[in-house]
Formats: C-alpha cells, sequence, structure tokens
C-alpha cells in the first residue's frame, strides 16, 4: 500500500503514537519476521515525551494524519544527559570519541515498510547541520535475529560494522558508525 507521507520534527504530543509503534513493532527473539525492535523495553509516553522535548534530532514520518514512522537521534550531549546508563549499546557509544550523534531507535509500522520512508528519515539526519563532520552510530539487532530491513538501509548509506555489544539478556547488537557524516550522497 503505498500512501503519501511527509517528514517532521517530532513533537511531544508525538509520544503517545511513537510508545504505540514500538509496542506493535516489538518481537520476540523466536520470531519469523526480518525486521522489528528486537525484545525492545518500551519506554512510557512520558519518556518518550523527555526526549523529544527540545530535540531537533528526532523526526517523524507522517502520513493519513498519524504517525507512521520516527527516527529517534541524539547528540553527544544530550544521550550523556539523558541517558540511565542501563543500555549496553548506550554505553558503548558514550564511551567513543566525541563528538557524535546516536540513531537510538528507528521504527516504520510494517503496513509502510519498505516504501524508503527510512531512508528519508536517516537522510534528514545526515543532512541535518548538527550532524555534519560528526560520527553517527547505530545499533542493529545481529543475533538470534537479524534485523535485514535496518542492516540494509545503513550499509546502502556507508555505515560499517564496527563492534558488537552482548545484553545482559545474551542479544547481539552490531554497532555501526558513519564516519564524519557530510550529507546522503557524499563520499565518507
Amino acid at each position: 500500500m503505498e500512501i503519501s507521507y511527509r517528514i517532521r520534527p517530532a513533537r511531544t504530543a508525538d509520544s503517545f503514537a511513537i510508545r504505540a509503534l514500538c509496542l506493535k513493532l516489538n518481537v520476540s527473539r523466536d520470531s519469523t519476521l526480518d525486521s522489528g525492535f528486537l525484545e525492545y523495553h518500551v519506554h512510557s509516553a512520558p519518556h518518550f515525551a523527555e526526549w523529544i522535548d527540545s530535540n531537533e534530532l528526532f523526526y517523524v514520518a507522517e502520513g493519513q494524519g498519524k504517525v507512521i514512522g520516527f527516527f529517534a537521534c541524539y547528540d553527544d550531549e544530550r544521550l550523556d544527559r539523558l541517558s540511565d546508563r542501563k543500555c549496553p549499546m548506550e554505553r558503548f557509544v558514550l564511551d567513543q570519541t566525541r563528538p557524535f550523534i546516536y540513531g537510538d531507535v528507528m521504527g516504520i509500522d510494517r503496513q509502510y515498510a519498505r516504501q524508503g520512508i527510512g531512508e528519508y528519515l536517516l537522510d534528514n539526519i545526515l543532512e541535518h547541520p548538527k550532524a555534519l563532520g560528526k560520527d553517527l552510530w547505530g545499533a542493529i539487532a545481529l543475533r538470534p535475529f537479524l534485523n535485514k530491513g535496518s542492516q540494509g538501509l545503513v550499509l546502502s548509506k556507508g555505515f560499517e560494522l564496527e563492534d558488537e555489544v552482548i545484553t545482559d539478556a545474551g542479544l547481539v547488537f552490531g554497532m555501526y558508525k558513519r564516519s564524519g557524516v557530510v550529507g546522503p550522497g557524499s563520499e565518507v
């Protein structure tokens, strides 16, 4: 089902829709799907609202009058301030050379998947003045469930697998990095 959509900065009022989308996209390690949030701890709507508030690197895709996707990114200072350090991927990124941008989580409603929405959300970050010249990091599930859609997207945009992080639950996430962001179509 192809639809028209627009990318815009997230607003705190979007937090309930973003949370609902996270719940909808959550998958278990036994899933046969090739995309989704692997056993993701879905935060409360007020938590999302706090992370959205005054964050110019948090975008939503809006179609048919509703949020159909989002991409939550944070610069190193904001992540340092807001992170509780419980997430091993956040801990890993916070130990990297600064400045950086962390692409924390991207979600697209499955009904609208594979229509380029994730690519447009990522391009918005790659083109954002706050990201220029900074490394961009992201985590993607590798085992026991490989998020093929996300992996394909970041590899097509010049990201490279730098390391792996294992969670307390035994899940393995690849830590992908694109060095010194200079725009979506530029050589890195």
